[in-house]
Formats: C-alpha cells, structure tokens, sequence
C-alpha cells in the first residue's frame, strides 16, 4: 500500500447508544433492537469495505467524547490494533484509519467541516458515507474515486430522495449548504446547488438505504440477507 495514500474515505457513525441511532426504525422495532440492527448494518460494512487500495479510512464519530467507545467497537472488525496509544495496522496492505469527532451543527455543517480538514491534509480526492446503505460495497467505492478523475462531484443515490455516498475531487461548500437533510428532495437539492457553482456531477447506481423496518425485512431477503441475519445474531448473543 501506498505510504501515502491521496484518497480519503470519511465514515460517518454515531456511538450505538438507545435513542440516539435508528431513531425511524426504533418506532417500530424498539430501541434495544435498532440499536442491536445498526451495529449489525457497521459489521457488514466494514466487511464490504475491506479493502480500497490507496486510501485511508478515517471514522467520523459522535458525540465528541466517544474516541475511546468507538475505538473499543470498531477496531475488532478491522485488521488494526492499539499500540503505545496509535492505531496500528497489521500489515504493510492494511489502510491505515483514524478517528476524528464530528464538529457542531447539522449534517452540511459536519460533512462540510471533514471534506475541507480532508483536502488540507493534502488528500486529492474525498469520500464520505454513513452507516445506513449495506450493500456498498469498495466496487462503488472504487468507481466513486475513478469517476473523480473526470467529474468534480459523484453521488450515490439512494430510492428515498437522499444518497449513500458523495465523493469531492476539490472542495467546495456548494453540496452542503441550505440543503433539506433526510428529505426526499436532499438529492436533487443537492444537485441544483452543484449546478448553481458550475460543478460537473456523475450518479453511481441506486442502492437502498435501511432507515424503517420495512426497508430492513427487504434487505433480509437479498443476498446480502444471511451475512445480516449473521451479525444480528451476533449482537444479539
């Protein structure tokens, strides 16, 4: 792996505590079990994930004071461990990851705030996503990065109006502000403010996000069902 990777995937996550995550799918599934679904939906990305060459993982967590709780939760699923306070991965193929609190305000605010950290730190392209689409997978991950070397911004759109996944080349404000967050028109929105600062776009496939039980009980029955119905077991245990 490169020694220093010019790709930047931003992970967004909040700590799984009751109430706070799956606020939509706890109305009907209860807190105790959407939190048990989350936690199953980060195990099965992470799994998706591994690996995207020449890129460095960062988590983007909250609140503020969860480093260590999200450090405890996240590092057994990856190929990295703790030593003498840094985070280590186990080889020389391993990306290397990082934990970095999310900053105050609503998600245009947050994501804004990673994007333009990112690209001071000298990454050359900058990717984010959250926890709630499973069936992304390092392919849209990869096809994200190689469309940016002919495209300012690619999105990854999702069937309820939003998108799983918004990848930068350069930074720019324009997809993160007055934006209506978790409404059905958060994509095109987003798209009319691109357009507006004369940035050129490119959609990635649509893929379904899990944000009620519905969505969930579908996601069951895709082939991507039994490695969910696994880590929720897991976390049910």
């Amino acid at each position: 792996m490169s020694e220093d990777p010019k790709r930047l995937l931003l992970i967004f996550l909040k700590e799984p505590i009751e109430g706070e995550v799956k606020t939509r799918l706890a109305k009907s599934v209860g807190n105790t079990e959407a939190v048990q679904i989350y936690r199953a939906l980060v195990a099965t990305l992470m799994t998706q994930l591994q690996w995207v060459s020449d890129c460095h993982y960062r988590f983007c967590f909250a609140p503020a004071d969860a480093e260590e709780a999200m450090q405890f939760w996240l590092l057994p699923h990856l190929n990295h461990q703790i030593e003498g306070g840094s985070i280590v991965p186990s080889d020389d193929k391993t990306p290397r990851v990082d934990f970095v609190p999310q900053v105050d305000g609503d998600l245009g605010d947050r994501m804004e705030s990673a994007f333009l950290q990112g690209f001071r730190e000298g990454f050359s392209q900058v990717c984010a996503i959250g926890a709630d689409c499973p069936f992304l997978s390092a392919r849209w991950l990869e096809s994200a990065y190689l469309s940016g070397k002919n495209t300012d911004v690619t999105l990854g759109p999702t069937p309820d109006g939003g998108y799983y996944l918004i990848s930068m080349n350069a930074f720019s404000s324009a997809p993160f502000r007055d934006v209506p967050w978790s409404q059905d028109d958060t994509l095109s929105t987003t798209l009319e403010k691109l357009a507006e600062a004369n940035l050129t776009t490119q959609l990635l496939p649509e893929l379904s996000d899990i944000d009620h039980e519905s969505d969930w009980l579908a996601a069951l029955e895709t082939p991507l069902g039994a490695r969910l119905k696994k880590n929720l077991q897991r976390e049910q245990a």
